[in-house]
């Protein structure tokens, strides 16, 4: 899931600061609004992991200067091939799972988002390089970043329920127990997924080394996700909802998005 962002001219919004202001320093150099979300998006990442995380989807509304027209990109993830009534039935279920490796029904599309719209981006000028866009975004996962009240309250109330989940407790917690507000917390692994994506590409997620590593770790908790689920994802572009309002159009991303419900 992928709270929103906002960048355009020399404004960057977002819900953490800290993410802001790494999509506010792409602008001062040079780079455009889609490079400054991307940034801001990666720091979300890191800094703002209650809600946001490389493992979601992302939904963008682009307005491309040279053409005037307003675009969308559709970072959703793509159902698994192995997901169906028969297989959640198999695994004992008469609902849709709600959390661990059962869960895990839909490849994380959010990266191939970033890809799609930093493409349609590159035909607006010399692009930034992936490893500046990265750059913050490395730097709190490895040297760490003051933990928000709101995520400190956020699993303080969902530790009992996540804490056996896979990984969790040993990227989240800290000696067992939900870091508390303003205190500083790392995240190694995720600087080194970072750091990768920066030198291998952003494809790598999908179709590389980083790709078979993260198909290995879903296959070890049994998760149905596979190698090839993963190389079969990849963002699209699509044309916008609109509607008109008081002699203004309002533009949102069609369905799977909650577009529609926006507008």
């Amino acid at each position: 899931m992928y709270k929103t962002v906002a960048a355009y001219r020399g404004m960057v919004v977002a819900p953490h600061y800290l993410a802001a202001e790494a999509g506010l320093n792409i602008l001062r150099e040079g780079g455009n609004a889609v490079e400054a979300a991307v940034a801001t998006a990666a720091a979300l990442s890191v800094v703002y992991p209650h809600m946001t995380g490389l493992g979601g989807d992302a939904f963008w509304t682009i307005h491309d200067p040279a053409s005037g027209r307003v675009i969308c990109v559709d970072g959703s993830g793509l159902s698994g091939r192995r997901v169906g009534p028969e297989h959640l039935r198999e695994m004992g279920h008469t609902s849709l799972p709600q959390r661990g490796p059962d869960a895990m029904l839909t490849c994380p599309g959010a990266i191939s988002g970033w890809r799609t719209a930093l493409e349609l981006a590159a035909a607006w000028g010399e692009p930034l390089p992936l490893d500046r866009l990265l750059e913050e975004a490395v730097y709190y996962a490895e040297h760490g970043y003051p933990v928000s009240a709101g995520q400190a309250a956020y699993l303080a109330e969902k530790t009992e329920e996540l804490r056996e989940q896979p990984g969790f407790s040993a990227h989240f917690l800290e000696n067992g127990q939900a870091p508390a507000p303003h205190s500083r917390h790392t995240q190694p692994a995720l600087a080194r997924t970072l750091r990768r994506l920066a030198l291998e590409g952003l494809d790598s997620f999908y179709r590389g080394d980083l790709a078979r590593a993260i198909a290995a770790e879903l296959a070890a908790v049994g998760a149905p996700l596979t190698a090839d689920d993963l190389a079969a994802q990849h963002g699209l572009l699509t044309a916008p909802l609109e509607v008109a309002v008081s002699g203004a159009r309002l533009y949102n991303t069609p369905p799977p998005s909650q577009g529609v419900a926006s507008l």
